[in-house]
């Protein structure tokens, strides 16, 4: 026998649970009931069963009014289950229903017993028969039903082939390659409107044939703008990808929804094409953007044992001059509570970033601040200045190149060593490579970040040396939902030219702390001065690794180790044993980023360790 069907191509499951329970009048106070399903073996189908069943999901939250309505949500689910057995390609699969051992055709036995005692047991029985394959895949075109194909088409990209399971999703996701194929060779109203398939059931098979109607080819048309109120037209123009007559082509409008988000100054950006072409045969294209207020402040906090209280205050404008120009001043005062007043930390910043300035991703970027910190290893005052290029090369890799001017003084050790004045003008060239998935909070993918700094004595440096650091992260989704995620961390770093004493103490590279070994105080890590103070290194090894396990949706654990240390040499020579810390995170994951909250202890804890160190701030580890 040879069936044919249409296919709609809309989902296995016709309703919602919720739709289901209106429909038959259930209330809270209904005839409770346990429902088993029974497995066929294939743990996909068994769990789209599962998701498919009525009755497993309103047994806890919405009960039938009395055995007639569990008969009738029964009687429903045996519908749905059967299009979840032909969405996975089991054409004569057969489900069936049994309320306390009885089939569902023994209507008398509903209709005269008296409300059960204890829960109904509903069985849902399943008979899953023969996977069906596909035998013929054909494509026609719309108008005429002819094989002579309007335009062309790569089959091996549409992921379906002859010989696999007849499942309706492999199906569906075919048609949406055949749309996407005609609208990148130019075809914006590209359709498949027809997705005809036949079943022989005597011979397990399916024949499909899909029907395509490119319609009108277009080129695009002119671009008209809506909801700008700041924002300069004739710098957003040059950010679209194309020019009226040439070809359509919707990766380019992907490409301007693109640019514009990442402008941050647009609450919503939407990009849409023309219902009709132009007598001309062109697209029109519209886009509809929202702004955000130009103004805004933050607000943040950190702790950690060794370090104490760090609060900031920021306030920003999004959208200076009209081309997305981003200016940033943010206030800080840190190391509150754990030390002295004449040991806290001041810091005052601007940052201004101006987008697409001279070509198409390149950003101007500048900087200016004033620091007073004192850190265990030194006390400094300065006033650093920058300025300089990003480059974004791709998608994933950015590239940049600046220059810094760095006025400070210096103090190492207010007993013994005078203070010292510092000019450092240097040359930093950065280079990042991210493939992660989130900012604050990565599942996947992976990052570097490599920066190299000269200060060369030709530009008015004090000291000539060659600072370089390299940091490289990687995240794996173990199980594929983000609720296991393994992620690791490595940092580098060699600071050439000099020797340790002749570098500032500031430049020199310290470890430990909530960003670095965790378990032991900030820059307890490494080589110490005749007092016992952290005086750094020339090189850096540092490592971490992390086990995010999600117990809700809301609330997670984080297991980790971290390791590394400090060298006196140009490179690590590992001529003095690595130091180690463990501990245990907790993290509240909120619409803006995680909240970290980390326990960690040091391994072979010296005498002059803390027995264990807590951290708190927002965003993950690395």
């Amino acid at each position: 026998m040879v069936l044919v069907v249409w296919l709609a191509l809309a989902p296995a499951v016709p309703t919602t649970a919720q739709d289901d329970a209106a429909q038959n009048g259930d209330s809270e106070g209904g005839v409770a009931y346990v429902t088993t399903i029974d497995e066929t073996g294939n743990q996909a189908l068994d769990q789209a069963l599962r998701d498919g069943s009525n009755l497993l999901a309103l047994q806890e939250t919405s009960l039938p009014a009395g055995l007639p309505g569990l008969l009738r949500r029964a009687t429903t689910d045996v519908g749905r289950l059967e299009d979840v057995l032909r969405a996975y390609g089991y054409y004569d699969g057969i489900v069936s229903v049994r309320l306390d051992g009885r089939p569902l055709d023994d209507i008398y036995w509903v209709e005269t017993a008296e409300p059960p005692a204890g829960p109904v047991q509903v069985t849902v029985e399943v008979e899953a028969g023969t996977l069906y394959t596909l035998s013929l895949i054909d494509l026609v075109d719309a108008r005429d039903g002819s094989e002579v194909l309007p335009v062309t088409i790569d089959r091996q990209a549409l992921g379906i082939a002859v010989g696999d399971p007849a499942r309706s999703e492999p199906l569906r996701i075919a048609r949406a390659r055949l749309v996407d194929q005609m609208e990148h060779q130019g075809y914006p109203f590209a359709d498949v409107p027809v997705l005809q398939a036949m079943v022989d059931h005597a011979t397990r098979t399916m024949e499909v044939a899909y029907a395509l109607e490119p319609g009108p080819l277009a080129d695009f048309g002119t671009v008209q703008w809506q909801g700008l109120e700041r924002m300069d037209q004739d710098f957003l123009a040059r950010l679209v990808p194309f020019t009226p007559g040439e070809r359509y082509d919707p990766d380019a409008l992907e490409t301007l929804r693109t640019r514009l988000r990442d402008l941050r100054v647009f609450e919503s950006v939407l990009v849409e094409s023309a219902d009709t072409l132009e007598s001309d045969g062109r697209l029109p294209i519209t886009i509809a953007v929202g702004e955000r207020p130009p103004r805004f402040i933050g607000f943040g906090a950190t702790y950690s044992t060794s370090e104490g209280i760090g609060v900031l205050a920021r306030w920003g404008h999004r959208n200076l001059f009209g081309g997305a120009e981003r200016l940033e001043l943010t206030a800080g005062i840190g190391r509150l509570l754990e030390n002295a007043p004449s040991d806290i930390d001041y810091r005052l910043r601007a940052d201004f970033l101006a987008p697409d300035a001279f070509l198409l991703d390149q950003d101007i970027v500048a900087s200016a601040e004033a620091v007073q910190e004192n850190p265990d290893a030194f006390s400094r005052t300065a006033i650093v200045l920058g300025a300089g290029i990003e480059q974004e090369i791709s998608d994933i890799l950015t590239v940049g190149a600046g220059l810094s001017a760095e006025f400070s003084e210096i103090e190492e050790d207010e007993d013994t060593a005078p203070k010292e004045r510092f000019t450092l003008i240097g040359v930093p060239l950065t280079l990042r490579l991210d493939t992660t998935d989130n900012l604050l909070d990565p599942t996947e993918g992976f990052r570097v970040a490599a920066a190299v700094t000269p200060y060369p004595t030709f530009l008015g440096s004090s000291r000539g040396f060659v600072r370089t650091q390299t940091t490289g992260s990687t995240y794996y989704d173990v199980i594929g939902d983000g609720r296991l995620v393994l992620a690791g961390r490595a940092t580098v770093g060699v600071i050439s030219g000099q020797s340790v004493g002749d570098v500032p103490a500031d430049k020199r590279f310290y470890a430990g702390g909530g960003g670095s070994i965790r378990g032991f105080a900030y820059q307890a890590v490494g080589p110490r001065d005749a007092a016992g103070n952290p005086s750094g290194g020339l090189s850096l090894f540092e490592f971490s690794a992390e086990a995010r396990i999600k117990i809700t949706e809301d609330i997670g654990i984080v297991p980790f180790l971290d390791g590394g240390n400090v060298f006196e040499t140009e490179f690590p020579t590992f001529d003095e044993p690595l130091r180690y810390g463990a501990g245990l995170g907790a993290r509240y994951y909120t619409s803006f980023g995680p909240i970290r909250v980390d326990f960690a202890v040091p391994l072979e804890r010296r005498e002059d360790d803390d027995a264990f160190q807590i951290y708190v701030s927002v965003g993950q580890a690395f």
